[in-house]
């Protein structure tokens, strides 16, 4: 029986791999750079060995993320102009069907907390989860499981009794590894065999997870 709910952040939570997808092809643009959806999706949900691994193929991969870095919190709000414009579709619907119910929920991001928390306060509505682990908190990134596992333990809840909702391939695989039951909701990475065989179910948006609990 699943108890406790835990959420993955950009691209789940929030439409910011788009978000960047454009930041990316703008600052590629400005420095000549050719930037492809191809190429930015090998990016998500991925960590500095990732971006090894891309670099062999795209050699301008660690340039245009320093870039990038610098002028993305000021892309954000220029992005999405008005608080909940980030939001997927469902997020509210089933943020308050989970407390409604009972669930516990966390939020399990590859991002700082200082940006966690700056995108839950541009959400529109009081989303306050029961816990939120943050990758300064985690030594190794997805497809390690170490961020669901803390989660959990945070959350006071066996992994059996949890469930990840992801959009990233890393993600997935990382819920696996952690023993979790998970749900797959298509952003901007395509589901590929090996993450069909890992994932519980795949969803079109968020909305569609209150069907699946119910």
């Amino acid at each position: 029986m699943i108890k406790a709910v835990i959420f993955y952040l950009d691209g789940l939570m929030v439409d910011t791999e788009q978000m960047c997808f454009q930041l990316f092809k703008k600052v590629g643009k400005e420095h000549n750079i050719d930037v492809t959806l191809e190429f930015y999706r090998l990016l998500i949900g991925g960590n500095s060995t990732i971006l090894d691994e891309v670099s062999k193929t795209y050699p301008f991969t660690h340039e245009i993320c320093k870039l990038v870095e610098p002028v993305r919190e000021d892309w954000f709000y220029e992005y999405f102009k008005n608080p909940g414009d980030c939001n997927k579709p469902g997020l509210q619907e089933l943020y308050n069907y989970l407390k409604a119910n009972g669930y516990k929920i966390a939020i399990a991001s590859s991002s700082r907390h200082k940006y966690i928390h700056k995108v839950l306060n541009y959400l529109g509505f009081e989303f306050v989860p029961d816990a939120i682990v943050g990758g300064d908190e985690v030594k190794i990134a997805k497809p390690n499981p170490a961020v669901f596992l803390k989660a959990a333990e945070m959350l006071n809840t066996p992994v059996e009794e949890c469930l990840v909702l992801e959009d990233s391939r890393n993600g997935i695989i990382a819920a696996h590894r952690a023993n979790i039951k998970s749900i797959f909701i298509e952003d901007m990475v395509l589901p590929d065999d090996l993450m069909k065989s890992y994932f519980d179910i795949q969803l079109d948006s968020l909305h569609d997870v209150i069907n699946y609990l119910e």
